[in-house]
């Protein structure tokens, strides 16, 4: 009696009284697993029909002459069939952009996708406990299933969104568990509508969307550092883990100890899973190749890849001032490492990034990998160094290394390679196939002496440059003038967060420059107070393919008059207000506001008669004072005690030894408005390169009674290293003593000095005692 007591009251709560004894769960179920396989077969044809149409004879003879054409032709002025942009790139980089969560439209739809799945979860939970699992209701009488036809009718909307902007459609589509969920909860909805009747079923699976919430407080910047997010996937995972227990046992049996049994099990068997996905898996989560769109650019990066020297590049090169007019405003990254594992800091930067960045775990030293990641049809290499590195040698090795095997892969591949040391840049220059126009060596420490150094001279030099160089939006100023705008600062401090919000940009000036203002400084003027932007310089081309760069050119310059595709260098507060000086049109923007300035109907590109010269043929540009016509002959005022060196840019005098410049403390020193320099290195520690400190310092620029005495305060065996790099530079002396010495520093007359340095050797960095933080 019992027992027929409980079956009564089991079919009642799966099956309602008006339904006639009828079940058509098959219904619901046939429809989502026809929609699965309808779209695998279609996918499936799909490939079929483009490798059939790629197979053609006319197609292939069409791309080999295309891609032939693109590498005998690679002109920023001319057309390049390989690089031009599609109609489905395009929408596929738009659909990319939302789902990205990187955009304030993607955060809104990535945050709207997840509070509807818990809506839904919601009347899901409500549908359970009033109605029976499958009803013969009808659907304009049930507001539940109105609403819930309304949020899978967005939740259609995303799902198309990330098939749009999946790279591989049928991974996507068969191993994506986001895909499942939507196969199981969308077509059921319809299907109800068609029959009249309503079955909950699998709309258990919706609680999925809860494994979306530490992406979208990465993608919020609320979670930052590997534990947090540990802890919040491990807190979701569990708790979608119990209520999906949950919904399936509402849809079965509808014991509740059942939902602790099948936790407890899950838990149990989750001890395994690690090693059996280790010993079935032969494929890394980061392997593969790099699948190349028509009209997209792509860079790589490797070398010491880390988590904060990818999120400092990263934060630049895709800062959201680069907007369209930048040519490489959508280019992809594409990030070359051999690492045993990834931290959870990295995956999550990878994932705030995910339709721009992708990691590859390879080597550039392997000709398999290079292929795998389409290095011959990349834009430039970018290899990053350690500064940090205890060996700065051993690191600069590595990375030459890592060019020579890129050179040896393909000889035209653009690099821009970073060196610790000075002297290893002429390592670089015995590579056969290293191009001096095109490729770029950044020594770290020659560029960041060489501020330091400048900034002796004029002080603030380097915090102006280093502005220039970050990239700063409008909205981080606004955000600082709320957060400091006392009033009695809020004038100057306006000002200088406007300067620091603006950036180098190059841009081709338009016809109007050429015919109309004619000479650098009318073009200056005009960029200032029509365009709101700072013209300072510009980069001829002449008719040999040389470029040449003119800094502020006078009147008497040969570049003062502005010519044919002629490009300025600006400051700016982005990229889109730089290409005004591109989209500039007299006729159309005459009386328009800066702001709406743009691209019109008279706006075309350059004519592409030059576009048979290819990038290569294109040289770095040259400074205007480097070319010399002919040296002038010596005159009375210019034979002194010291001269010039033969290139005629610093002075120079007969070498000098150590003993001859070391200063004695104990003997009154009569120095005064000199430079001292404070070197805290051991007699082990490797070479700093004073040469590039000393070197702005003597410039030829300068009048001899202008040249400020250098003192170098330090160990004398590791300054005797460096000695011999800077023996032909006059007034420059040694200390051998410590900087924290206090009768040291008086005796060198600190309390005169106009400017002291403070340096530090990599190897210091390894002892606790020294801040890691000193340059």
């Amino acid at each position: 009696m019992e027992t027929n007591n409980s079956n009564t009251s089991t079919s009642s709560t799966s099956l309602a009284g008006s339904c006639s004894g009828e079940r058509y769960w098959f219904a619901f179920l046939f429809s989502s697993l026809a929609t699965f396989f309808i779209g695998v077969i279609a996918i499936l044809l799909w490939r079929g029909g483009a490798l059939l149409y790629k197979r053609g004879p006319s197609i292939r003879q069409r791309s080999k002459r295309l891609v032939a054409n693109a590498d005998k032709q690679d002109s920023p002025y001319g057309f390049d069939p390989m690089h031009e942009r599609n109609w489905a790139t395009i929408i596929k980089e738009y659909a990319a952009k939302l789902i990205s969560g990187q955009q304030t439209p993607g955060k809104i739809l990535v945050i709207a996708v997840v509070v509807l799945s818990l809506a839904s979860l919601v009347i899901y939970f409500y549908d359970v406990s009033t109605q029976p699992i499958e009803s013969c209701q009808l659907w304009s009488q049930s507001p539940t299933q109105q609403i819930d036809l309304a949020f899978n009718v967005f939740f259609l909307f995303y799902f198309f969104l990330r098939f749009v902007a999946a790279q591989d459609k049928l991974r996507f589509w068969c191993l994506d568990i986001h895909s499942w969920v939507d196969f199981f909860t969308i077509p059921p909805s319809f299907t109800a509508i068609v029959l009249g009747r309503n079955w909950i079923g699998m709309r258990f699976f919706r609680i999925a969307r809860i494994l979306n919430i530490p992406d979208i407080l990465q993608f919020l910047h609320i979670l930052r550092s590997s534990n947090s997010i540990r802890l919040t996937r491990m807190l979701c995972l569990l708790f979608t883990v119990w209520l999906s227990a949950a919904g399936f046992v509402h849809l079965t049996v509808g014991q509740c100890f059942i939902i602790f049994f099948i936790t407890g099990g899950l838990a149990l068997f989750a001890r395994a899973i690690p090693e059996l996905a280790e010993m079935l898996s032969n494929k890394k989560k980061y392997a593969g190749q790099y699948r190349l769109e028509n009209g997209k650019k792509f860079v790589l990066v490797c070398g010491h890849i880390t988590f904060t020297s990818m999120e400092n590049f990263l934060k630049d090169f895709l800062h959201e001032d680069r907007v369209s007019s930048d040519s490489f405003y959508d280019a992809d990254v594409l990030i070359v490492d051999k690492k045993h594992s990834v931290d959870f800091e990295f995956q999550a930067l990878l994932k705030r990034h995910f339709t721009r960045v992708m990691y590859f775990d390879a080597t550039v030293m392997d000709p398999v990998d290079l292929d795998r990641v389409k290095l011959k049809r990349t834009e430039a290499v970018l290899i990053l160094a350690n500064k940090d590195a205890i060996d700065p040698d051993g690191e600069d090795a590595s990375n030459i290394m890592r060019v020579i095997s890129i050179k040896n892969y393909h000889s035209e591949t653009k690099i821009i390679v970073q060196l610790l040391q000075y002297h290893n840049k002429m390592h670089l220059m015995n590579i056969p196939a290293w191009n001096n126009n095109t490729d770029e060596a950044v020594c770290i420490a020659e560029l960041k002496l060489g501020l330091i150094a400048e900034s002796c001279l004029n002080p603030g030099f380097s915090t102006m440059i280093a502005n220039i160089f970050a990239m700063r939006s409008d909205t981080e100023v606004a955000g600082k003038l709320t957060e400091k705008g006392a009033p009695d600062r809020s004038v100057w401090l306006q000002q200088y967060l406007r300067g620091a919000s603006l950036e180098m940009y190059t841009e081709t000036l338009s016809n109007y420059f050429v015919h109309d203002l004619k000479n650098f400084s009318e073009a200056a003027r005009f960029c200032l107070v029509e365009l709101d932007i700072l013209l300072f310089a510009i980069e001829v081309c002449e008719e040999n393919g040389q470029r040449r760069l003119a800094i502020n050119p006078d009147r008497t310059s040969k570049y003062y008059r502005i010519a044919k595709r002629t490009r300025g260098f600006f400051l700016a507060g982005s990229s889109e207000e730089a290409s005004r000086a591109r989209y500039y049109c007299h006729h159309c923007h005459h009386k328009e506001k800066p702001e709406a300035i743009h691209k019109c109907v008279h706006y075309r590109i350059e004519d592409s008669s030059n576009s048979n010269k290819s990038r290569r043929e294109m040289s770095r540009p040259r400074s205007e004072s480097s070319i010399i016509q002919h040296p002038l002959p010596p005159t009375p005022q210019m034979l002194k005690s010291f001269c010039f060196d033969t290139t005629g840019m610093f002075y120079w005098c007969p070498t000098q030894t150590l003993d001859q410049q070391t200063i004695d403390i104990r003997v009154k020193c009569e120095l005064t408005h000199h430079v001292i320099c404070c070197v805290f290195a051991e007699e082990s520690s490797p070479v700093i390169g004073l040469r590039s400190f000393v070197m702005p310092l003597r410039a030829s620029n300068f009048d001899d009674n202008e040249l400020k005495p250098i003192v170098f305060i330090g160990n004398s065996t590791f300054l005797k290293k460096e000695w011999r790099h800077i023996c032909n530079f006059p007034k420059v002396y040694i200390v051998d003593g410590s900087p924290n010495d206090r009768a040291t520093l008086r005796a060198v007359n600190i309390h005169l000095c106009d400017m002291c340095v403070i340096l530090s050797s990599s190897a210091s960095h390894q002892d606790q005692r020294q801040d890691r933080y000193l340059t």
